[in-house]
């Protein structure tokens, strides 16, 4: 939310306001100034219409440009052309024309008027999504198969996306972090290169000459562009990721003027426009040509500068554990897409045992583009096809030592995810005492897309929240526990692990099971880690014992199996579901119904945990389960063979 204070503004209000626009809106809020677009669309737009012009003058496709301009460099999935589409082209047309005519003073004003052939879409009414065609146009083959086409600006037609092969891409594709890939890009000497580096410098030095005009400083620049725009990197913080000094030569070389203001910081010989300070981050203000603390929120805890501020406990290359002061520590991941290997779940088991001695309780969060994707999909498959089932059986049992660790420790271990927490990182949420999630949470156990059941105790987590945890918290004078019928409530666990069900908020993870109604919600993400560490010191100070295992876990037995495994049948005589879907259905039905056993009988969580892991163990050795397994680490999409 960007505020735009003016002369008259009440200075208490509007403080009072943006605390409100953080706290209770969730925004992330941006000071601008008064002047045409503000922050994000004034630099946003800038950046599109350059696009446009750089993608003709180097003879490149849409396709081509939307290839390289998104995550490649640090910038959604959707790229360039495709939020145009969205917000639609007659929309962006309007914004750019209100910067070509109220920025009479704009050094790059002539840039703002938009191409001949944009013009002839708009005159066409190719709006993008709200007209049916765009940049992109959805339609369908003489087949009836669905497919997108591309429209060709040169010959003013639609046609069928041609891929490109860049060098650069393929270098960059290998790198995980953001400031990693757009260094790669930037400085390559292939056409997507040449690319990249004229798009960042001008974009660069247009935000650069933007301040004082737009903003008294660079934070709220780049904190425009990330929140407004998506952008894994502000404008500064990318020209940090570059180098400063080497890129400012290499700008130089390639013929650009850099501003006054950039010039000024290369005489004083200041080497970036963040820094690090006794664990306190410092920005350059043009103004003054000094460096300044950065004010961050009370409410926000920043995980790198606390390890910049020598607070890490112990770590390794997946996992670390931080102090937080108070006597609370952090588990933070940080292995490829925070998946769960050997080393995390070492670090794992340490962190409970020092938490126990040393501290009043623990927070799992992360700064990570997503909490967790569970356990190291290529490392099961791995050990599966060299037939290590002695290795496979110990890893699974010591991941499901992990979690039970974390459920019965003695202190209170709070899970803060948010963006994706699917499969063995939904086991390790369902785990904890209490979880605090942001709101934009996506959490579910999605085993059956790679031909597996949940085996880190989601299954048994699962079963028991459905049934022990809801249909036995009966009141004085409500129905004996025994005489319930618990097939609807094993049902909905069910079908949720074998439809591989995802949340799509955090709202709608609790009507699934996976949080409890006394878990909590936040809308604001940053404020996760804070509000966690305060349940923490909050259930400590309660007086907080762990839970006592469930000795006593009524399941029903293998006539109940049979029900499940008619429905899967069913399934896939009606073409829902393939021969290996009913075939995992199987597998997880028995899970869930307690085995080989009699209707009602009574066991313990490490009976089903047995089950769960013979159930995994047998499934990695299908080809069919390796097949699907090998698709998803390729394609990141589920294989119905």
């Amino acid at each position: 939310m960007e505020l735009v204070p003016t002369s008259g503004s009440d200075p208490g209000l509007m403080r009072e306001f943006a605390e409100f626009a953080e706290n209770i809106l969730g925004k992330g809020v941006v000071w601008a100034k008064d002047t045409p677009n503000f922050i994000a669309n004034r630099i946003g737009v800038f950046s599109g219409c350059l696009t446009y012009r750089l993608m003709v003058e180097l003879g490149l496709s849409i396709e081509d440009v939307d290839l390289i301009t998104g995550p490649l460099i640090g910038r959604p999935k959707t790229a360039s052309f495709r939020p145009a589409d969205l917000v639609g082209l007659d929309v962006f047309s309007h914004v750019a024309n209100n910067i070509n005519n109220s920025c009479m003073n704009d050094e790059r004003r002539d840039l703002f008027e938009l191409p001949g052939w944009f013009g002839q879409m708009l005159e066409a009414k190719r709006y993008g999504n709200k007209t049916g065609e765009g940049f992109y146009k959805k339609t369908r083959n003489p087949d009836g198969e669905r497919q997108i086409l591309v429209w060709d600006f040169e010959k003013q037609n639609y046609r069928k996306p041609k891929k490109t092969c860049f060098l650069s891409v393929g270098d960059a594709k290998r790198l995980s972090l953001a400031a990693e890939r757009i260094r790669v890009m930037f400085y390559a000497s292939d056409q997507a290169g040449q690319f990249i580096f004229k798009l960042l410098t001008e974009t660069l030095i247009y935000a650069a000459n933007r301040i004082p005009e737009i903003s008294r400083d660079l934070v709220n620049i780049d904190n425009a562009m990330k929140w407004g725009f998506n952008w894994a990197l502000g404008p500064f913080e990318i020209w940090d990721a570059l180098d400063f000094q080497k890129s400012c030569r290499a700008m130089r070389k390639a013929g650009y003027a850099l501003p006054a203001s950039i010039e000024q910081m290369l005489a004083s010989e200041h080497s970036s426009f963040y820094r690090q300070k006794n664990g306190r981050t410092l920005y350059y203000d043009f103004d003054s040509q000094k460096y300044k603390h950065l004010s961050l929120s009370p409410y926000i805890i920043l995980l790198p500068a606390l390890k910049e501020n020598e607070r890490t406990i112990i770590s390794n290359k997946a996992a670390s554990l931080i102090d937080l002061e108070d006597g609370v520590a952090c588990l933070e991941f940080h292995s490829k897409m925070n998946a769960f290997g050997a080393e995390t779940i070492s670090l794992m088991e340490q962190s409970c045992e020092r938490v126990e001695s040393d501290f009043q309780g623990m927070v799992i969060a992360n700064h990570g583009g997503n909490f967790s994707f569970g356990a190291n999909l290529a490392m099961i498959l791995f050990t599966a096809r060299e037939g290590e089932w002695g290795q496979l059986e110990f890893m699974v049992r010591k991941f499901q030592q992990s979690m039970q660790n974390i459920k019965y420790l003695k202190r209170p271990v709070v899970s803060a995810p948010h963006s994706l927490a699917i499969g063995g990182g939904c086991e390790l949420i369902m785990h904890s005492a209490c979880v605090v999630a942001a709101a934009e949470t996506y959490t579910g156990m999605v085993e059956t897309g790679s031909g597996l059941i949940p085996a880190g105790g989601g299954s048994k987590e699962l079963l028991l929240r459905n049934t022990h945890e809801r249909v036995f918290k009966v009141s004085k004078g409500g129905i004996y526990p025994g005489q319930i019928n618990l097939l609807p409530f094993v049902a909905r666990a069910y079908e949720t692990i074998a439809l591989a069900k995802v949340s799509t908020s955090a709202h709608e993870a609790k009507k699934l099971g996976i949080l409890r109604e006394s878990d909590q919600i936040l809308i604001n993400s940053d404020h996760r880690i804070n509000r966690a560490m305060n349940a923490v010191l909050g259930l400590s100070l309660m007086g907080y014992a762990p839970p006592r295992p469930p000795a006593k876990i009524r399941v029903l037995g293998r006539n109940a199996t049979g029900a499940f495994n008619y429905a899967a049948h069913t399934m896939h005589q009606a073409g829902y579901a393939t021969e290996h879907d009913k075939t995992i259905a199987k597998k997880l039905a028995r899970v869930l119904t307690g085995g080989d056993v009699l209707s009602n009988t009574e066991v313990d969580e490490a009976h089903l945990l047995d089950l769960e892991r013979e159930a995994f163990l047998s499934l990695c050795g299908m080809p069919r389960t390796q097949a699907r397994m090998i698709h998803m680490l390729k394609t990141g999409k589920p294989l119905r063979n």
